[in-house]
């Protein structure tokens, strides 16, 4: 049998999501997002989603930090690699004084993330 090994990547993308709701009523959340290349790939061509799926009038804003763990697997071993700082960032919409506000807020109160896979 031969050894054979293949490589894996998967992304945590870890944020904050300012949603719109109705009567300009604005919600946010910190979001953890699970996902591999092709997630990955998805959120960076339309990032303002509506993850949560709340149902909102619009999102407004998105913040992405990007964290990779590549995985090397074979018969014998398996070996994760997980990077510490992020590979890279996502970012979309207009960042306002308000929805700065809202993120403060979020991060001040210890807002528990809202865990997705995608």
């Amino acid at each position: 049998m031969k050894n054979k090994t293949w490589k894996e990547k998967r992304y945590t993308l870890k944020g904050v999501v300012v949603e719109n709701f109705y009567g300009n009523c604005r919600y946010g959340a910190i979001v953890e997002i699970e996902t591999d290349e092709k997630g990955l790939k998805k959120i960076k061509e339309n990032p303002l989603q509506d993850y949560i799926n709340y149902k909102p009038e619009s999102i407004d804003y998105v913040y992405f930090d990007i964290y990779l763990t590549e995985t090397i697997r074979s018969l014998k071993i398996i070996i994760e690699k997980e990077f510490v700082f992020p590979v890279g960032k996502i970012e979309s919409g207009k960042r306002t004084e308000e929805i700065e506000k809202i993120i403060s807020r979020l991060y001040e109160d210890h807002t528990l993330s809202v865990k997705i896979l995608y």
